[in-house]
Formats: structure tokens, sequence, C-alpha cells
């Protein structure tokens, strides 16, 4: 077995160090992803658009920091966080919420309800006057006398 090394080191020193260290996250160790949701790297990425810069813009303004990142995948990466941190909240995680548009609104707030017509008439439905009496025939492709 090899021999334990020992030497004089002031623990709370190297401690305090470790514990510096810790603060900051290694970005080198950071996928793609996880540097973008990174709450700063994402907040400067919003200000950015919200400054009316396109997606194109930033993507060259990253790789030239040193994130090589195509523009595509700059836009799956952001809409992937934006629907991990919109569907936080609501229970299932990656499902939008549905949006209704106002035209839709407007539609179903006037919109009658249905009523059914006078049953005063002899015929049968459309429905009841094609049934079959005749059983489908057991076993391969149905024929049109089947249906």
């Amino acid at each position: 077995m090899p021999e334990d090394k020992t030497s004089a080191i002031d623990i709370d020193k190297v401690v305090a160090a470790l514990e510096k260290m810790a603060e900051t996250p290694n970005t080198a160790a950071m996928t793609y992803r996880q540097q973008l949701r990174e709450p700063r790297m994402l907040g400067a990425i919003r200000k950015c658009q919200a400054a009316g810069w396109k997606t194109d813009d930033i993507a060259k303004l990253l790789n030239e920091q040193g994130l090589q990142i195509k523009t595509s995948t700059l836009i799956a990466y952001l809409r992937e966080i934006e629907a991990e941190t919109r569907s936080e909240g609501e229970g299932k995680p990656g499902v939008k919420p549905r949006r209704n548009s106002a035209k839709a609104a407007a539609a179903t707030s006037t919109a009658k309800p249905e009523t059914s017509p006078a049953t005063t008439s002899k015929t049968p439905p459309a429905s009841e006057e094609k049934k079959s009496t005749q059983k489908p025939k057991m076993g391969g492709a149905h024929s049109p006398e089947d249906l």
C-alpha cells in the first residue's frame, strides 16, 4: 500500500478557498443549456431581445465570446427554457397552457345554445336509415356489403 504523505497545511485556509471556488459555477464543466439557464445569462439575452436584437445577432455575439452555438440551436434552447419556466407552476412539465384568442372568447360569449329540432317528423334520422341487419363476415378484409 502506498504511504500517506503528510504536510503542514492550514485547513481553514484550504476550506475557505474551496468555499470561495464553490460560489461561482465552473462554466467550463457546464453544457450550453446549463450556461443559458444561468440567470444572469438568460436575463441578458432577454434584455437584448427586448431591445430589438434578433436571435441571429445574439448567437453571433455568443460565438465571439466563446460559446459556439448555432442560431437554430439557441432558438430551440430558449424555447425549451421558456416552456420549463412557464410549466413550473402549472403542474405538468413541458405542457404549454392554452391561450384563448379574443375572437374565440367573443364567439363563445355571444353563441346561443343549440336547440334540438322538433321530433314531429316520422322519418328516422339518417344514421338509423342505413343500419344493416346482416352480421359482418369473420376474418379477412371487409367487403362493402359488410359495412
